[in-house]
């Protein structure tokens, strides 16, 4: 069985300090916000997120991980690959001759191949929007809050508070389980659990509306 429950990515630098990118997997609702907004944000026909489902039940949104010591970039000849001092890792299109040893070398398979321009192209952590003070598109969009960009501390607390509910309620107490929060209890900001959420028609529908909702608020690419 699927035992992740969520992921961080860290990003860290003098602008953003210690805030990542925190995707709990408790939360998606495969509405594909994230990949839609990204799409419009960076004027693409492609998404730099991915919403992948395993078994027909677990989604898993998935994009750079922005590694620490990042392999993409030490092996560009070209030096198209940056790390910036907001902690990810961007590409520049003009210098880039598309010989793919950044997504040969990639450990999650991220990169992908603009067959068209015949570059790559990767989440870059809408840096544009970073540098104004504003989230990634992903985290500005999604309407479950299964991807948030806020302090590490602040992520790690609601984290601790939501194991600390698990184990008062007997679940997880056992040396060696993985504690999770029981479905049948909501989340504290209002929103039901994943099980909850799909069956659910009428709380899917309202947070669909949310999302285009959100959706409509991000500039076009052109806008920027």
């Amino acid at each position: 069985s699927l035992r992740i429950t969520h992921y961080v990515l860290r990003i860290k630098g003098w602008k953003t300090m210690s805030r990542i990118l925190y995707i709990d997997l408790n939360r998606c609702i495969s509405c594909m916000g994230c990949e839609i907004a990204c799409m419009r944000v960076h004027g693409s026909d492609k998404s730099n997120i991915f919403v992948t489902l395993l078994d027909g039940r677990f989604s898993i949104p998935f994009s750079c991980r922005h590694c620490e010591k990042s392999p993409c970039a030490k092996v560009c000849p070209t030096d198209a690959l940056e790390k910036t001092p907001e902690g990810a890792v961007i590409h520049h299109s003009m210098k880039c001759i598309g010989c793919t040893l950044c997504a040969v070398v990639c450990p999650f398979g991220i990169i992908q191949l603009d067959t068209v321009n015949k570059v790559i192209q990767k989440c870059d952590l809408c840096i544009d929007r970073l540098r104004a003070s504003k989230l990634p598109a992903c985290a500005s969009t999604c309407p479950a809050r299964a991807i948030i960009y806020d302090e590490f501390d602040n992520i790690m607390e609601k984290v601790r508070k939501k194991r600390a509910m698990s184990i008062l309620s007997g679940v997880g107490t056992e040396p060696g389980t993985i504690i999770t929060l029981p479905t049948r209890w909501a989340y504290e900001d209002g929103f039901t659990s994943p099980a909850c959420v799909r069956c659910s028609d009428v709380l899917r529908s309202k947070l669909l509306n949310e999302v285009s909702s959100l959706l409509r608020k991000l500039p076009l690419h052109a806008d920027r």
